[in-house]
């Protein structure tokens, strides 16, 4: 979380990632996409042309590739609709501890757009097997919709 948009923040966030995720991977190569915004200039260029273990691509939409960043907008619609605006959040610091619940919370959950992966299995290189387990997914969705009629869907003033 920043009060600013830099391109440091996003380089050294690249960089954790990288660490984190892609070298323990295994991955060739990857690609990331930004859009055209300073932040994802200087520091994050120079990065993505020296990352090795996988290797890395930065792609802008709409100039590199024919597409949006429209995955990334989407996350962070999902993050906003799902997480924040139905909460009382207070100040910065009551933000900075409910974003990180709501990026965990996310980050482990799976999708079946996915194949029923988490994002975090799928950044880390786990790929759907020939035969997904439907019925797996179909319980998940049981109890996800089991869960979501207990919580509180409104914050009431």
């Amino acid at each position: 979380m920043a009060d600013s948009c830099k391109s440091i923040y996003v380089f050294d966030n690249l960089q954790q990632v990288h660490r984190q995720y892609l070298l323990p991977s295994g991955l060739a190569q990857c690609q990331v996409i930004t859009d055209d915004g300073s932040e994802n200039k200087g520091p994050v260029i120079g990065w993505s042309q020296e990352a090795a273990s996988p290797t890395v691509q930065l792609l802008t939409a709409m100039q590199d590739i024919e597409f949006s960043n429209s995955m990334i907008e989407a996350a962070n619609k999902q993050i906003k609709y799902r997480f924040l605006y139905h909460q009382h959040i207070p100040d910065a610091a009551a933000l900075a501890i409910y974003l990180q619940k709501a990026i965990d919370d996310y980050n482990n959950r799976p999708y079946h757009v996915l194949g029923g992966l988490t994002p975090l299995e799928v950044l880390s290189g786990k790929v759907i097997g020939p035969s997904v387990n439907r019925e797996m997914i179909h319980r998940a969705k049981i109890a996800r919709v089991e869960d979501n009629k207990k919580a509180k869907c409104c914050y009431s003033f």
